[in-house]
């Protein structure tokens, strides 16, 4: 009767194990094929933008020189631009300048990610091309050689110049089309492509590709290289004689489908695979297949593992099943041996016997009354257990170390706290005698004891010192005696207090900020550290760069340069009272005015700026003679209303400070590096101000986020002469620009402003201001304009 019933069980789940497998399976390959058109769509967006940026810095440029704002007399000062072009386009590999005298610039990525900018003057014939190191803002560093080059020699720029030709998007002629005087073009890195592709989330096992019409591979996401190098020739590499399988399997399943977009199941070198392809195009005529692999395995392996757990579970419920139905025969013998067996137990003394009812009524009755009596004999047992476990319980509960001594000397309890502030286990103390516990310099405790058991009365001592496995801890404590209302005194307790990690805290504080404010902040307890709202000056500074600073320098440089750095910046803002927040990467957040607000908050953030931007200029000077990179920061300043406190989990709580004039300050940081800046402070900070510093007014600016406008200034104390040159001068020149530039008064304000760069060139303030002026005059904005600018981006 059983086994015809287990049979049809497993037949039924058999049968739903395999319509569930066939059901996910096609559920995951419809999955698998719209996760391979997203990563393919994704990819042919990521093409458009990095094949799409030659054709727009080509674009820009030649309206700088169309507008006047470049000459091609004088390509020499236009590396500084270049340059921050290639940083404002990472995928950029060259961008270079030619006219048909001869001259010729050119900025470049070399192997480590730096820019090398070459000059050659307009000529005849062949002439020395000289080749520098450039630093993170465009200036040259050190000549790396020279070689013998005319560009008009070169295919890219006579292409350009060929009559009746098209622009590409790689270069286009300068000038009339007519009559062009130049050509201006740019490159990417196809590389990088392929790194772009390995950092997208495809799966365990799968790959992304992209080919072109002949087969060769642009980019891959593994470690297949789309080139190599033959007789000293780079060449590129066929797809469909790639090393790697995948790649070599999938390109000849698409070999002859070139510009179709499909999606199929394929099965590559004994694996099942979704294959799903995209195409992508540029308006100079380039197509490319981009080809998405994804193992079906990624997904069907879990189904196949919940496939064999259940068939797993199925052997198990059977076998129950089985071992069920054979103990029922011995239903009604059971119960009387457990009787029995009960019985026994509690003749040995064993009170916590219950039996449990059964399907025999006669063993029932006898069930009842057993149980009956084994319950009354463990309550009374029971109650002097609990008063046993109630007061172990208080004592385990305090969080103050307790340590009970008999009269006798020796030491009868120890809760857990005292275990773990004496670094031992119970068995360790309890049962010892106190003599032998307390020796060395903790032996003064012993005498405490018998002079508190024969007086009777309590003994306090706080902020003493206690040995602890040859270390030293610090504790509050106290001698207390033990009495029994019935015959008296009966020993005595020692209670401990750890404050060692009150000192610790202390200490570690005290290196983030004054000691006097870390001993203020923790004699101020809930009400310093409890949430306030108050004024404070938030200081945010960020490296800039750091990017290619750290690809250069390593995981160990990286991590020694930030320690380097991170041990000059705390110095100035401890130095100046100010209160290290946190550091958030590369970057620093500092508050001057918390948690204890003194007078004078704002120039001491003031002089901690300068401070840190003079530190850093020597530090540079150090970094240079040992042939390494300089270091640049951008820094910003701003007073306002903050909330301050402890923030966080109960498990994990930091000291820190929220509102808006933190997130006004962190976007005054990143606007240095627009505005060309080290320095940048709020009008609120400025205004508070009680000393004299060199500031010019930056702009009048409504910062992303916000839709008030904010004045901010330049700081410009830390410059040095040969850093900032003629600052009188330029000050002068930009002051009046500004003025006229508020009074629309555009062709004046260009003048002043044209002014201020040629006696500083590299005064990036006035840069934009002259290109602001040259907008408005083209397109002027009415009467009612108020001279804000909004900032789009953080």
């Amino acid at each position: 009767m059983f086994a015809p019933f287990a049979g049809q069980l497993v037949l039924a789940l058999a049968l739903m194990m395999g319509l569930s497998y066939q059901m996910a399976a096609s559920i995951i390959n419809q999955l698998t094929q719209e996760l391979g058109e997203q990563i393919g769509g994704r990819v042919v967006q990521e093409l458009d933008t990095r094949i799409g940026a030659p054709r727009q810095i080509n674009t820009i440029n030649s309206r700088l020189f169309s507008s006047g704002l470049a000459s091609p007399g004088q390509l020499e000062r236009l590396g500084p631009l270049l340059h921050a072009e290639m940083e404002a386009f990472p995928g950029m590999g060259s961008i270079q300048v030619g006219t048909l005298d001869g001259a010729y610039l050119l900025v470049q990525r070399d192997r480590n990610d730096g820019v090398q900018l070459s000059y050659q003057p307009a000529g005849l014939g062949l002439r020395p091309l000289t080749t520098w190191q450039t630093s993170s803002s465009g200036s040259r560093l050190q000549i790396l050689g020279s070689s013998p080059f005319d560009v008009r020699n070169e295919l890219w720029f006579r292409q350009a110049l060929r009559p009746n030709g098209t622009p590409s998007s790689s270069s286009q002629p300068l000038g009339p089309l007519n009559r062009p005087w130049g050509a201006i073009g740019g490159d990417i890195q196809l590389p990088q492509i392929s790194q772009f592709l390995r950092g997208l989330e495809i799966g365990q096992g799968g790959a992304v590709m992209i080919v072109d019409r002949r087969g060769l591979l642009v980019a891959t996401s593994t470690k297949q290289e789309a080139f190599r190098l033959v007789n000293g020739v780079v060449q590129r590499q066929a797809a469909a004689t790639a090393a790697d399988p995948l790649i070599r399997g999938a390109s000849q399943s698409v070999r002859d489908r070139f510009g179709l977009e499909f999606a199929e199941r394929r099965d590559i070198d004994g694996k099942a695979y979704m294959l799903v392809t995209k195409l992508w195009s540029d308006p100079a005529g380039t197509t490319w297949q981009v080809i998405v692999v994804t193992p079906e395995d990624n997904y069907l392996g879990s189904v196949k593992a919940t496939m064999r757990n259940s068939f797993l579970i199925l052997l198990v419920t059977f076998g129950l099943m089985v071992f069920v139905s054979r103990a029922t025969a011995g239903l009604v013998g059971r119960p009387l041996r457990l009787v029995a067996s009960a019985a026994d137990a509690m003749a040995r003394g064993d009170l916590d016997q219950r039996l449990r009812s059964t399907g025999v009524d006669e063993v029932n009755d006898l069930t009842i009354s057993f149980n009956s009596m084994a319950g009354q004999l463990r309550q009374s047992y029971g109650d002097l257990e609990t008063m046993k476990d109630y007061a172990e319980s208080i004592l385990e509960s305090m969080s103050n170390g307790v340590i009970t001594i008999a009269d006798n000397g020796l030491i009868r309890t120890a809760n857990q706290a005292a275990c773990t502030f004496f670094e031992v286990e119970p068995a360790g103390v309890v049962g010892k005698k106190a003599v032998q516990f307390f020796t060395g310099t903790n032996r003064w405790l012993i005498e405490r004891f018998e002079r508190v058991n024969k007086s009777g009365e309590s003994y306090v001592v706080m902020d003493t010192e206690l040995s602890v496995q040859d270390k030293e801890r610090s504790a509050n404590l106290s001698i207390l005696p033990l009495r029994d209302e019935r015959i008296g005194q009966i020993g005595t307790m020692l209670m401990v207090e750890d404050i060692s990690e009150e000192k610790r805290m202390k200490g570690t504080m005290a290196r983030y900020m004054d000691p006097v404010v870390a001993e203020q902040l923790l004699s101020g307890g809930s009400q310093t550290l409890g949430g306030t709202e108050s004024m404070a000056t938030v200081l945010f500074s960020d490296i800039r760069s750091f990017t290619s600073i750290s690809e250069a320098l390593g995981a160990q440089g990286t991590v020694s340069l930030l320690n380097d750095y991170f041990t000059l910046m705390v110095d100035c803002l401890v130095h100046e009272g100010g209160m290290l927040d946190k550091f958030i990467g590369d970057a620093i957040m500092a508050i001057f005015g918390l948690p204890i607000p003194a007078e004078g908050d704002e120039d001491r953030a003031i002089r901690a700026s300068i401070a840190m931007l003079s530190s850093l200029d020597k530090f540079n000077i150090d970094r240079a003679s040992n042939q390494q990179l300089p270091v640049h920061i951008g820094i910003g300043l701003h007073t306002d209303e903050v909330v301050s406190g402890n923030i966080g989990s109960p498990k994990r709580m930091n000291y820190t400070v929220i509102g808006d004039g933190v997130n006004l300050a962190s976007r005054l940081e990143s606007a240095c590096k627009f505005y060309g800046a080290e320095l940048l402070i709020s009008e609120a900070t400025s205004q508070r101000l009680s000393s004299s510093y060199c500031m010019r007014e930056a702009d009048l600016v409504v910062v992303k986020g916000k839709s008030q406008p904010v004045k901010i200034h330049q700081v410009l104390d830390a410059y040095s002469p040969e850093r900032f040159p003629f600052r009188n001068q330029v000050l002068q020149a930009y002051g009046e620009g500004l003025q006229s530039y508020r009074a629309q008064q555009w062709e004046q304000a260009m003048t002043n402003f044209r002014h201020a760069i040629e006696l500083h060139p590299g005064d990036k303030l006035s840069m934009i201001y002259l290109e602001r002026s040259e907008i408005l005059k083209a397109n002027p904005p009415g009467s009612d304009w108020d001279g804000v600018w909004t900032m789009t981006s953080k």
